[in-house]
């Protein structure tokens, strides 16, 4: 009896996060729609915490938070960007700022996922070192750990513009639409944030590099482990800014 209880829960953990997650994507894409036409960013500022990561990718392809690194605390300075560059004073062009982002996850990530996989601590030291100001998003409450499916906040803040291309609320394969009902087509420098499986209730975050999608490891598609590619749970795409 237990046993069942437990799994009602979880089963009703499950759909409550998913039920969260239909609502960001839909509030994403009204607000693609929006800047669209109007150019304006909706996203509203939120104040980094300070935590450690979460969302990292186990070899069963679940997240789960740990890391123990310490990332930008509310008030603090962004890391420098690539060149001893501050973002402050950070005059690269947007090519040049996605080239630096993506050359920094290429050069650090793994060839292969390990033991101590942290999916949203490679890609945001990585957007940083292209002179993204993306922060740490706050913990869920009773959490130790920011979760990787929670990064939506950072990529959207103003000083920072990245917006959503494509997204799904449902279980669905490689992205085949952008939010405009045509084609979509990865290009270098497209985050993507990835809800929760059975598995992993911190979700997932990669960036493409013009070949394939890397996160802490460089991965062999779209889908980062074998529980994302069963159940291939709702994501969104953002894009970064062309100016």
């Amino acid at each position: 009896m237990r046993g069942g209880k437990n799994k009602g829960s979880l089963e009703e953990l499950l759909a409550a996060e998913t039920a969260a997650f239909q609502r960001r994507v839909t509030m994403m894409a009204e607000a693609a729609n929006s800047s669209a036409k109007t150019g304006f960013n909706p996203a509203e500022p939120r104040v980094p915490a300070g935590n450690s990561d979460g969302g990292q990718w186990t070899g069963g392809g679940g997240g789960r938070s740990g890391g123990g690194q310490t990332g930008m605390g509310a008030g603090n300075q962004p890391p420098v960007g690539s060149g001893g560059t501050s973002p402050r004073n950070d005059h690269r062009s947007a090519p040049q700022k996605i080239r630096d982002a993506v050359t920094h996850l290429e050069t650090n990530a793994k060839h292969h996922p390990d033991q101590h996989p942290q999916c949203a601590k490679y890609v945001r030291e990585a957007l940083n070192a292209g002179g993204y100001k993306v922060g740490i998003p706050p913990r869920r409450t009773g959490e130790q750990y920011a979760w990787a499916k929670d990064y939506s906040s950072e990529l959207t803040r103003p000083d920072v513009g990245f917006h959503p291309v494509s997204s799904s609320i449902k279980p669905a394969d490689y992205p085949s639409l952008d939010n405009t009902g045509r084609a979509y087509t990865p290009q270098k420098g497209d985050v993507v944030i990835i809800n929760s499986t059975s598995t992993s209730k911190e979700g997932h975050i990669a960036m493409y590099n013009g070949d394939k999608w890397i996160s802490d490891f460089k991965q062999k598609g779209f889908w980062p482990g074998s529980a994302y590619l069963s159940e291939k749970p709702g994501y969104i795409i953002y894009r970064p800014p062309s100016q």
